[in-house]
C-alpha cells in the first residue's frame, strides 16, 4: 500500500500490467502508460537484489555521484525501453544510499529521486529504515520505518 498525500492507494502489479485502488473511488482500476511505468520503476526499487541479479548482464558502471558529502559509486540497470534504475552506493559499506528510477517516454523524460538512511539489522540483513523520494527537484514524500513485516 502507498499513501500518498495522507490517503491510501493499493497498486497491483503481474506480468506486466498494472492496476491501483482511487481513494474516494470503489473498485479497481487498470492502469496504462507514464504511471503503469512509474509503478514498474517503484516495484524495482523495491526488489534491488533481484532486478540486479535478473539483469546481471546488462549493468554498467556510472560514473562517481557526490551524495550528501560522499562520493558513491553507480550502477546503470536497464530494465524495459525508456525505463532504468540507477543505484548509487557508499565506497566504504556497499550500502545503496541512493537511487534514481528513470522514466523516459515519447512526450516526457523525468526521473524519481530516492536518498536511503537509518541502516538497520533485521533478521540478519541490514534495511534502511527511512527514506525520501523526490521527483525531479521537489520534495514530494518522505517515509519513516518502525517495522518490517
Amino acid at each position: 500500500m502507498v499513501r500518498l498525500f495522507s490517503r491510501p492507494e493499493r497498486r497491483y502489479l503481474d506480468a506486466g500490467k498494472g492496476w491501483r485502488t482511487v481513494p474516494g473511488e470503489k473498485g479497481i482500476q487498470e492502469v496504462h502508460g507514464p504511471l503503469l511505468k512509474s509503478m514498474i520503476l517503484q516495484a524495482a526499487r523495491f526488489n534491488i537484489p533481484w532486478i540486479l541479479a535478473e539483469h546481471r548482464g546488462e549493468v554498467t558502471q556510472l560514473p562517481a555521484l557526490k551524495v550528501g558529502k560522499k562520493m558513491t559509486f553507480g550502477l546503470k540497470i536497464p530494465l524495459k525501453p525508456g525505463l532504468e534504475i540507477r543505484l548509487y552506493a557508499d565506497p566504504k559499506t556497499a550500502l545503496i544510499v541512493y537511487s534514481q528510477a528513470i522514466l523516459n517516454t515519447e512526450t516526457m523524460k523525468t526521473h524519481f529521486e530516492t536518498a536511503y538512511s537509518d541502516f538497520r539489522e533485521v533478521g540478519g540483513v541490514l534495511f534502511p529504515h527511512r527514506e525520501g523520494n523526490w521527483p525531479r527537484v521537489s520534495t514530494r514524500e518522505r517515509r519513516k520505518f518502525r517495522k518490517l513485516p
